[in-house]
């Protein structure tokens, strides 16, 4: 058995992949498609929920450190939060040269790096492409909301994700409230798989732009899931993609969104609504509740409360309800 320091003792089963809960460290045996750290360049990194112990912060950096090939080992130690552990190396490293005992709280994992995880191999394509749209007047919490729930996908989840910011035409957006917004990247310049389109003041004028409207409709009918919050359901409605199916925005807007769609079957109760290739939400603060519920379903129910966790934030998947309303 390993010394470790202070009171820590080695046990558990190894894993490819840590996990863990603010309980401790899961103990299942992670699958091999789990078994990938995140990386970048020549860095490989794995988020590490609720590593607390500075004496084991050494350990695992004099272990990773002696590996041939590794220059540097960084541990961003966050106390209560998400700690991430990167390596960097000089070349590609074959399977199995990097294993570091990642200890905490009593138990631990392994972490290895894969060489077919090395930039350039083709098995570093992610399993998912996302973009969430912002354009000039598009609401911040309606594309921010979702767009944090989904990074801490790409970070804690258990599949691949790319998540990107993107605009019309890749440049900066002012957004209803004022918010300046750089992007990564234009609507459409690659294949996705998910849409986020927020709501706001913008996205009327988004859904009278034929051309714009367009652009949505065929990534539509490429196959990528398209996802609305608050009154980008109009954007999507004028793509022609509520027509038929069960839908729901703001409530404030639902009369126009019925008027100008009828054959969609608008709700009053939810908070989201998936109807499968579209999937819609209420108004503001429910296109976070919708993106958890959008990784609860391409990911799982066990990753979903994992990013509750991490943001502090209720979501009862069952309880769909909305919030009390005055008016």
């Amino acid at each position: 058995m390993t010394e470790l320091p202070g009171d820590c003792t080695q046990s558990g089963t190894p894993r490819r992949r840590l996990k863990g809960n603010a309980c401790g460290w899961e103990t299942a045996v992670a699958s091999e498609a789990n078994g990938r750290l995140r990386m970048s360049t020549n860095t490989w990194s794995s988020p590490v929920t609720g590593l607390t112990c500075h004496g084991c912060v050494e350990t695992v950096t004099a272990q990773l450190i002696a590996v041939r090939g590794v220059k540097e080992v960084n541990i961003d130690l966050v106390e209560g939060g998400v700690s991430t552990v990167s390596v960097v190396a000089d070349r590609e490293l074959t399977d199995g040269e990097v294993e570091g005992v990642l200890h905490a709280g009593g138990a631990f994992a392994l972490a290895r790096v894969d060489a077919m995880s090395f930039l350039g191999s083709t098995t570093n394509a992610p399993d998912l492409a996302v973009d969430v749209l912002f354009f000039d007047g598009a609401e911040e919490l309606d594309a921010i909301g979702p767009w944090e729930v989904l990074r801490f996908w790409a970070e804690l989840g258990d599949r691949r994700v790319d998540v990107r910011a993107v605009s019309l035409d890749g440049k900066s957006v002012r957004c209803a409230k004022g918010l300046t917004v750089d992007v990564d990247g234009s609507l459409g310049d690659r294949p996705i798989d998910l849409l986020i389109v927020p709501g706001g003041r913008g996205a009327d004028i988004l859904a009278g732009d034929l051309e714009q409207v367009g652009r949505i409709s065929r990534l539509a009918e490429q196959g990528a899931t398209m996802a609305s919050v608050c009154t980008g359901a109009q954007v999507l409605g004028a793509a022609g993609l509520l027509d038929g199916i069960n839908a729901t925005t703001h409530w404030m807007a639902r009369g126009q969104l019925q008027k100008s769609h009828p054959s969609a079957r608008i709700s009053s109760g939810e908070r989201w609504v998936d109807s499968g290739d579209v999937v819609t939400s209420a108004g503001v603060s429910a296109g976070i509740d919708m993106a958890l519920h959008l990784v609860d379903r391409f990911d799982s129910r066990a990753v979903a409360h994992r990013i509750c966790s991490v943001m502090e934030y209720p979501w009862h998947p069952e309880a769909r309800g909305e919030a009390v309303i005055s008016t």
